[in-house]
């Protein structure tokens, strides 16, 4: 009898740590369900297990950083962020985004915070967070009329997040703001002439190593006809094109005293057929109302509705390529060209008037 009573006891203790073994489960799988609760905002629920975690893998340096940014993580959404947790996930996690998160939530806690917020953008100058902090500072310029410290704030924009729609404003913003100085205001690059009897526009265009389109462009001529002592704005810079083919985008960028700026940026097609030539070239012809040689058959006029070369042509020095207007500006902005750099019109005219034969093109995708 005490044999068999034996046995239903042991039966019944082994019954009793089977089903307690079935219903604890290992911590992982714990942490997986609070990693989900994280991914779906349910932070009050993850909260507690990511706590554990800190306290679980004491000796696990990598496993308990990923768990106290975790911790962290769910106090800030819920509003309870903690500056000693955010500077240990600064201090013992190894990724260096979840180190930008730690320093971008640190600011909150700084004493200055327009200071920190600074030293953080020049320090991630391309973090998401960074962009609304060039944001903020441009809202903060423009209200005060600071124009100068505005367009540092658009070219920061420009140089982070050149996909971004504010960069793309920006652009705009800049190239409108570029051309209009380039015509009006005191610049170093802007030397001044004034026109004496014998006088011609090639001859000062010549003097000053540029091209009589750029002179009636920056002042605002409508012919070459000039006249003694009629003083004219020179343009003594320089100029490159970059195109970016995914972008379809073609920008300049004004070389003076060493230094490399964004002047204006402009909307282009490329190749259907992807065969717009990658690499480093330079204009080396530049002709108005051009005639088309196309695939060397017989020359297409200029006027001619067959011409697709638009009312200006630069060549490259790719043979058989270069950067065109066109009649059809609805193509302008994706691939559609027969692998040419193709352009508005308008736009292309002034691009001409800007750049001489010899002007850097960087072409690349």
């Amino acid at each position: 009898m005490k044999k068999v009573f034996l046995i239903i006891v042991l039966l019944g203790i082994a019954g009793t740590v089977a089903i307690l073994c079935a219903t604890r489960r290992p911590f992982e799988e714990k942490l997986a369900e609070a990693d989900k609760a994280l991914q779906e905002q349910r932070y009050s629920s993850a909260l507690p297990i990511f706590k554990k975690a800190v306290r679980k893998y004491e000796k696990t340096p990598a496993s308990q950083a990923d768990a106290l940014y975790k911790q962290a993580l769910c106090e800030t959404a819920l509003g309870k962020s903690d500056k000693e947790t955010w500077e240990k996930v600064k201090k013992l996690h190894s990724n260096p985004e979840v180190q930008a998160r730690a320093e971008f939530e640190l600011i909150a806690f700084a004493p200055d915070k327009e200071a920190a917020k600074l030293a953080f953008r020049e320090k991630y100058p391309k973090n998401e967070a960074s962009k609304g902090f060039l944001l903020e500072s441009l809202n903060a310029s423009n209200a005060k009329g600071d124009t100068q410290n505005s367009d540092l704030i658009r070219q920061a924009l420009i140089d982070g997040f050149p996909q971004s729609a504010e960069a793309k404003q920006a652009e705009a913003y800049i190239g409108d703001r570029n051309v209009s100085e380039l015509r009006e205001a005191k610049l170093d690059f802007i030397t001044n002439h004034v026109v004496h009897s014998g006088e011609i526009l090639n001859s000062i265009a010549r003097k000053y190593k540029t091209t009589a389109d750029s002179i009636l462009f920056v002042n605002r001529m409508n012919s070459d006809r000039i006249r003694i002592n009629q003083r004219l704005r020179i343009d003594m810079s320089s100029y490159l094109i970059d195109v970016s083919i995914p972008e379809f985008k073609l920008r300049v960028y004004r070389i003076w005293d060493g230094q490399t700026n964004f002047f204006k940026s402009y909307p282009v097609g490329t190749g259907k057929n992807d065969n717009t030539p990658r690499g480093d070239y330079i204009i080396n012809l530049k002709q108005k109302e051009p005639i088309w040689y196309k695939d060397n058959s017989k020359p297409i006029p200029y006027g001619d509705p067959e011409n697709a070369l638009g009312t200006r042509w630069m060549a490259i020095s790719y043979p058989g390529f270069g950067i065109h207007g066109t009649w059809e500006p609805d193509t302008v902005g994706k691939a559609s060209s027969a692998g040419c750099v193709r352009m508005r019109n308008e736009d292309v005219e002034e691009l001409f008037s800007l750049v001489k034969e010899g002007t850097p093109v960087h072409i690349h995708d």
